[in-house]
Formats: C-alpha cells, sequence, structure tokens
C-alpha cells in the first residue's frame, strides 16, 4: 500500500502537459511521395493534432474539434476544485496520480487537497478528488468528476452518477463554463460513509472472495474458443495471487468483510499499472474504476435483504470457475 505524498506531485505530470497544435492535413500522391518538389493536396475536412514542440502527429480529428490543451484541462479541473472547496488553497492542491497510454493520445489527472476529507470511522480516512479527463482524438470528451481515494493507500474510486460528473465535447460549437456548471456537483460523502460501514457488517468466507472479487471487476471467466486457453488461466492465476496478497493487507481482526473486498477491488483498480492484473484495463480505465461503486451500491441493498444467500449471489461466478477448473485444473480456492 502506498500512502498519498502531498509534498511533491506525481513525476508523470509534465509528461502530459506538453504543448499541441492543430495543422492542415496535406495529402501527397503515392507516385511523388518520394520526390522533393511533391506538391500535396489540403483535405479541407480534416486537421492533425501534432506536439507542437516536435510536430509528431498524434491524431487526425475533423475540423469542427476542438482543441484543448491538457493545461488547459488541469486548470479547469482547480477551478471546479475552487467552486466546490472554495476555503481550500489551489496552491496546495497537487496531482497523485496520472493515468495515461504511451501514445499519451489521452490522460486522466487526480487532483486533491490534503485538508478535504472526511473520516467513515476512526483511522479510516477518504479524501475527495477530482479527475480530469482528456483526448486529443476524440476516444474521451472533456470531462471533470468527482471520486474518493483512501488516504494511507491511494485507492480511488469514481461514482457513475451524472451529479457527480462534468462532460464536455470536444466541439467548436460548444459552450465550456465549469465554473458556472460546478454547481450542479453535490457532495456524495455522507452516503458513501454509510454504505462503507454497511459493507463491514457484511462476513465473506476466506473460499468466497476471489469469486466475489471476479464479480465485482466483472473478470471474463469465460472460456475461449480462439485463443490458447493457457494464457487465460496464466492471467487468472496472477490475478489469484494478487488478492491473496492484497486480503491479509485489508482483513480487520483477521476477519474478512464486504469492505475487505471493497478494498481491495479499489487497490487492483487504483494501482494496475503496477500490478497489470486486469484484462482491458486501458481500454476503459474509468469503467474499472466505477465497477467498485457500483457494487457497492447494488450490494449493500441486497444484503439488506432477508433471504439474501452469497452462495446463490455468487452462483454464476462459481459455476464459470469451477468449469474452468474442470477443464484446466486451475484451483481458485
Amino acid at each position: 500500500m502506498t500512502t498519498i505524498d502531498f509534498d511533491k506531485p506525481v513525476d508523470r505530470i509534465e509528461d502530459v502537459l506538453f504543448d499541441v497544435e492543430l495543422q492542415k492535413l496535406i495529402a501527397v500522391p503515392p507516385s511523388s511521395s518520394n520526390s522533393q518538389n511533391s506538391i500535396g493536396k489540403e483535405i479541407p475536412k480534416y486537421k492533425l493534432v501534432c506536439k507542437k514542440e516536435s510536430g509528431q502527429v498524434i491524431s487526425i480529428v475533423s475540423n469542427n474539434y476542438r482543441l484543448i490543451p491538457n493545461k488547459e484541462a488541469l486548470k479547469m479541473g482547480i477551478d471546479v476544485f475552487k467552486q466546490l472547496f472554495p476555503s481550500f488553497d489551489e496552491k496546495e492542491l497537487i496531482p497523485f496520480r496520472i493515468i495515461a497510454p504511451k501514445t499519451l493520445s489521452s490522460v486522466n489527472i487526480d487532483l486533491i487537497h490534503k485538508d478535504v476529507n472526511f473520516n467513515v470511522w476512526e483511522q479510516e480516512t477518504w479524501l475527495p478528488f477530482i479527475r480530469i479527463t482528456n483526448s486529443y482524438n476524440r476516444t474521451h470528451a472533456l470531462s471533470f468528476e468527482v471520486g474518493f481515494v483512501k488516504k494511507l493507500c491511494s485507492n480511488g474510486v469514481l461514482f457513475n452518477k451524472k451529479t457527480m460528473k462534468l462532460k464536455y465535447t470536444h466541439d467548436k460549437n460548444k459552450n465550456i463554463n465549469v465554473m458556472s456548471d460546478a454547481k450542479q456537483i453535490f457532495s456524495f460523502s455522507n452516503l458513501f460513509g454509510v454504505k462503507c460501514n454497511k459493507l463491514r457488517e457484511f462476513k465473506i468466507p476466506h473460499d468466497d472472495m476471489f469469486p466475489l472479487l471476479c464479480q465485482i471487476l466483472k473478470i471474463s471467466l469465460k472460456i475461449p474458443e480462439k485463443r490458447p486457453i493457457h494464457s487465460k488461466v496464466k492471467n487468472l492465476e496472477k490475478l489469484k495471487q494478487f488478492v491473496s496478497e492484497r486480503i491479509e493487507s485489508y482483513q480487520e481482526n483477521n476477519e474478512l468483510n464486504a469492505y475487505t473486498a471493497f478494498n481491495v477491488a479499489t487497490d487492483l483498480v487504483s494501482h494496475n499499472d503496477k500490478y497489470d492484473v486486469l484484462p482491458g484495463y486501458y481500454f476503459n480505465v474509468r469503467s474499472f474504476f466505477t465497477r467498485p461503486t457500483d457494487w457497492m451500491e447494488s450490494f449493500s441493498e441486497e444484503i439488506s435483504e432477508n433471504d439474501f444467500n452469497l452462495n446463490e449471489y455468487l452462483k454464476p461466478t462459481l459455476e464459470s470457475l469451477n468449469d474452468l477448473k474442470t477443464l484446466t485444473g486451475f484451483k481458485w480456492n
């Protein structure tokens, strides 16, 4: 577990704040592409998004694309935080997590302030943060959303709630006014704390933890038809090992509960860049960050029902794991 270091921002912040610009898209006929005197033709409906210093092409976009540099998006994110928490010094905001592919064509920047926090219970402190999402290839709209991060281990979560998110398309004809729009975001901290306590009250047997984590994170247990199955089993073995190690870190008084599972899920999601155990993670980072809270909300309601049965709840996942065990010998318990 990694405690958030408030004395310095993450190292990668400068990597994603490079200058960008739009350039004309010039088509050169193949027959003249090797000629120094070749004359190309501009394609008027499209532009190139390029790194300003090197000229490296990042993507091709339509002519009505609104280029929003990550520097500008970061400034907007700071403005949203100021609107939500006006009594805190913006100079003490730090980026504590950067998530970006190697191409740097998109980015998630998480901003946090050490003094904006609340206690779920004694010694269990979560801090609200602002996630800024931006891209240079239309894969992600510009967005700002509120999540929560655990202070002692930097595990973070997001919510699938429209009231917790501002979203803007990269369109020249769309207005962006984050200072006004931020008013729609409300604090979710009280309800979040109630649900954490609800999960903590529900005990989970050790053998059910791995199936439950697979269910929370929507890990595909389907037996592949075309690619080799040993690759899938190898990935599941790696995930099982990490789950086993993380369980020991989060159990209380040698007991496991649903809050333990929530912590392990947020840990795996928040640190997958280091663990590399979640298949398809970079195709939809936000989806993974909302899976623990989606589960938290639904599970906390289901366990309130008198007829709730954990074995029935896990039945589809257990059946899939048993099928894998029969076919490959994969032991999950």
